[in-house]
């Protein structure tokens, strides 16, 4: 086998050398499709010889001699044709997908094109061998063929087809017969820097050591496939893949036949490798494929690889619509949520009494940084370029970057843009931990894969890049169960959380939970209390792979700040709590203020002084607070794809678990504001770390405050109303204070 790097490639000025792989970036404007023309020459001395390609994007037509040997259409297979002995002149036309041709929706383009854009190319390595790519042989007449043994299923499917490692008993994961948890990340194969989704072994080994310090031991190929070398290194590292084949938000022009025939010969060429342990048919395909497409999907990928994860489907249609008869041997969900509501969409999506399979998060727990805007101003990035030429917006329903960089609205001095990317770093190891936790509690969840693995230009949720993620994927997750407290609201029940991180002082019995992939039998010293701290050790035995109570710890806590900390003695590093304490609000010590809550969820109207707590604006306030809840407001997530900057002091609004309870779905619409509070200063502000738009939470003007915050919460796990939240308690205190010392 001998690989063929030396070609020229032409985009119609005229040939260029190159080297093979290769894949046309600013060579040309993003939106030509094509054909660029590559040209080589090879020599043949043995008879029985194939040109393979690895990987051309998307159409090849291949001429030797100057006659078309062979058409191929598809980005992720290998094709080959066979070669004449002697000398040989290759000409290959490529034209990309995303153009007039061939566009994204119709073919198998995966996510990439949603990411930046299509790209075009020979991209992957061109080798003469001795045998064509499994399944794939090949007439000398320009038609592609499919393998003689396509009318013998039962027959293609032994030959190579692996021993698979996984097996799977009830919702439970084994890898080699040891019981194993999925702690994935996800890859869209986005390489700016290489133009192509084939990273050279260099890169993907560093790539994967990094993905695997960070506690991961899984990479999910998120509708693309990468360069086999890939796999090899998952083997080095012992790292494991999910592979996602690249059918995502067809067309109804889609030739459903050839997407079909595409898949199959994709999978005949990667399912050798022993190291892949989940496959998935497409993503969030909703409406756009009948259930019988999908089905026959399942059962091609079932028999080739003989996988027992396969699903016809990541995403579901339950969570994202359509036809609900599905295909598949687990469940798979994709919940993106403001983090409230992870508890209980985590519990609406358990098994309950339907089949018994595993569950795994194919997406979820993203959490995009700030992205400063100052470096890319002054060396702007292609991806990022307002010349459509290198940078147009092609597919992408979110193209934020070139208008946000030409805003001079948006422009932040540099020290303020390091304080958010800081702030932000720090949230997102807040959220990601705290989503992790509630996930290991869940027993029927066999695994997850976080999104995703690196920057890009629409996102900058990447785990390569995030400075506050360690310790925090392991095969030991000990958590805080959280308290159940049903309201009895209107003559019954309703649900109900106590937030486990901040209580009222006095007694309080925090809830020790652990879920441990491989079992532990362990001593545990705990430790908690100020002044003088608490001591304790606990044997504890926990069983492999099962959520459960550990035991509770009842103290009666006197101080203000506390944390609970966990040391195992088999394990490294500890886990750490906050827990928080207030004093319930006392009115009788606020006889200046009065309540005005005619919709009861601050617990009714109270008579006081002139200061007042308002729960709707009626422009007449003269000094207090009022709650926004929908006029004067606008919905957006107050966890997802923003950062929380505090303005009012860092005292104030600085910690995450404060926030949790207290945190709100929307803002305060800023053209409100300026009408009803002109000159208001913003005192907590929430940044889009996508769209980079600010609007305000809490806004001052004077001794008149308005806030979208909720010191009832009732969103979520929050607590479900002010009479039984600490933190709301303690907020109203805060802004009560910003009320009767409104100096800057």
């Amino acid at each position: 086998m001998s690989l063929v790097a030396d070609w020229t490639v032409d985009y119609g000025d005229g040939p260029r050398p190159c080297t093979v792989p290769h894949a046309w970036r600013q060579d040309v404007d993003v939106r030509w499709e094509g054909p660029a023309v590559y040209e080589t020459e090879v020599e043949v001395v043995e008879p029985g010889q194939w040109l393979q390609f690895d990987g051309v994007s998307y159409h090849a037509r291949v001429f030797l001699n100057g006659s078309l040997a062979l058409e191929h259409r598809g980005i992720w297979d290998a094709f080959a044709v066979p070669l004449p002995t002697g000398q040989t002149k290759v000409r290959v036309e490529v034209t990309k997908n995303g153009g007039a041709s061939f566009p994204v929706k119709n073919v198998l383009s995966g996510f990439l094109p949603y990411v930046f854009n299509t790209f075009g190319g020979i991209f992957r390595e061109v080798r003469i061998t001795g045998a064509p790519p499994p399944a794939l042989p090949a007439r000398g007449d320009g038609i592609e063929t499919s393998p003689d043994l396509a009318a013998q299923p039962s027959a293609r499917s032994k030959e190579r087809a692996p021993n698979s490692r996984m097996s799977v008993e009830g919702t439970k994961l084994f890898i080699d017969g040891r019981p194993w948890y999925m702690r994935g990340v996800l890859s869209w194969g986005w390489y700016p820097d290489i133009g192509s989704p084939h990273p050279p072994i260099e890169v993907v080994r560093d790539e994967v050591r990094k993905i695997r310090a960070l506690g991961f031991n899984l990479v999910k190929f998120c509708l693309w496939l990468p360069p086999h070398h890939y796999f090899q290194v998952l083997e080095e590292e012992d790292m494991w893949a999910w592979v996602e084949l690249p059918l995502w938000m067809p067309s109804e022009e889609m030739d459903l036949e050839l997407a079909f025939a595409e898949v199959e010969r994709i999978v005949w060429q990667y399912r050798h490798h022993d190291r892949i342990v989940c496959w998935t048919c497409g993503c969030e395909l909703s409406e756009s494929t009948p259930h019988e497409f999908r089905k026959r999907l399942f059962e091609m990928v079932s028999e080739l690889t003989g996988c027992p994860l396969v699903k016809d489907n990541s995403g579901g249609s339950e969570m994202y619509g359509g036809d609900l008869r599905e295909y598949g041997t687990f469940y798979d969900f994709h919940p993106y949520c403001d983090t409230m509501f992870y508890p209980p969409v985590l519990e609406s999506l358990q098994i309950g009494p339907r089949k018994k399979m595993p569950v795994l998060l194919g997406e979820f727990n993203d959490y995009d940084v700030y992205r400063p805007l100052g470096p890319l101003r002054k060396d702007t990035p292609y991806w990022a370029s307002s010349d459509p030429a290198l940078n147009d917006q092609g597919v992408r329903w979110q193209h934020d970057l070139p208008g946000v960089l030409a805003d001079k609205t948006k422009v932040l001095a540099d020290d303020i843009e390091e304080h958010l990317r800081n702030l932000s770093q720090v949230k997102s190891g807040w959220i990601r931990l705290y989503v992790t936790r509630l996930v290991a509690a869940v027993d029927d969840i066999a695994g997850y894969v976080v999104t995703g693995l690196s920057d890009t230009p629409i996102s900058m949720s990447g785990a390569l890049s995030a400075q506050c993620l360690e310790n925090i994927f392991t095969d030991t997750t000990y958590f805080l169960n959280p308290y159940r407290m049903p309201p009895w609201i209107n003559g019954g029940n309703r649900p109900g959380w106590h937030d486990p991180h901040n209580h009222f002082c006095g007694v309080a019995s925090p809830s020790l939970g652990c879920r441990s992939v491989g079992g532990l039998e362990t001593t545990l010293n705990v430790s908690y209390g100020l002044k003088p701290r608490v001591r304790i050790k606990r044997e504890v035995t926990v069983p492999p792979n099962l959520p459960g109570e550990l035991f509770k710890i009842s103290h009666e806590w006197k101080t203000r700040y506390d944390l609970l900390s966990i040391v195992d003695e088999s394990l490294q590093p500890s886990s750490h709590f906050s827990l928080s304490f207030f004093e319930p609000l006392d009115w009788r010590l606020y006889p200046q203020w009065h309540v005005s809550d005619p919709h009861g969820i601050l617990g009714g109207q109270r008579r006081g002084g002139n200061l007042e707590v308002s729960t709707a604006w009626t422009g007449t306030l003269q000094g207090g607070i009022v709650f926004l809840t929908d006029h004067g407001t606008e919905p957006v997530p107050f966890w997802r794809e923003c950062v929380t900057w505090n303005r009012a002091g860092e005292d104030l609004f600085d910690s995450w678990d404060f926030l949790f309870p207290v945190s709100t779905d929307r803002v305060i619409d800023p053209v409100w504001l300026d009408s009803e509070l002109p000159g208001a200063e913003w005192l907590l502000t929430r940044v889009d770390t996508r769209t980079y738009q600010r609007h305000p939470y809490v806004a001052r003007k004077g001794n008149v405050v308005v806030t979208t915050l909720r010191p009832w919460g009732g969103l979520g796990a929050q607590p479900p109303n002010f009479e039984s939240n600490p933190a709301g308690h303690e907020l109203m205190r805060i802004l009560m204070r910003l009320v009767e010392d409104p100096t800057p």
